[in-house]
């Protein structure tokens, strides 16, 4: 779906593994415009994933999938890293605007 709508995707599986992916194109100086991850994964959750990813680039925006996402938001237990939650599925229109959101600020902060 996000390919369809012109973005440059890299997928991982699991949360290790799309860190290291996004540590390593940090480092060849291609950085992720936006991360999007998964909240329930196992050894390396969604959680991890936005801490890891804050630490090394508090700039760029993270938004979450899960299928609590309603509950996240009504406990307040949405990571503070995180600029957005979306359930699962996520809607078109709202992954549109979540990513709008996202690299509006992303443009502005540069």
């Amino acid at each position: 779906m996000l390919v369809r709508e012109g973005h440059e995707v890299e997928t991982a599986n699991g949360g290790r593994q799309g860190v290291d992916a996004f540590l390593e194109s940090q480092s060849a100086g291609k950085p992720f415009l936006v991360v999007i991850t998964d909240l329930g994964m196992p050894h390396f959750d969604g959680r991890a994933v936005a801490t890891a990813i804050a630490t090394a680039s508090p700039r760029t925006p993270i938004l979450m999938l899960t299928g609590w996402g309603q509950r996240l938001a009504a406990t307040g237990e949405i990571p503070p890293e995180v600029a957005g939650v979306l359930s699962k599925p996520p809607r078109l229109a709202e992954l549109r605007q979540a990513l709008v959101q996202c690299l509006g600020v992303a443009a502005e902060e540069d």
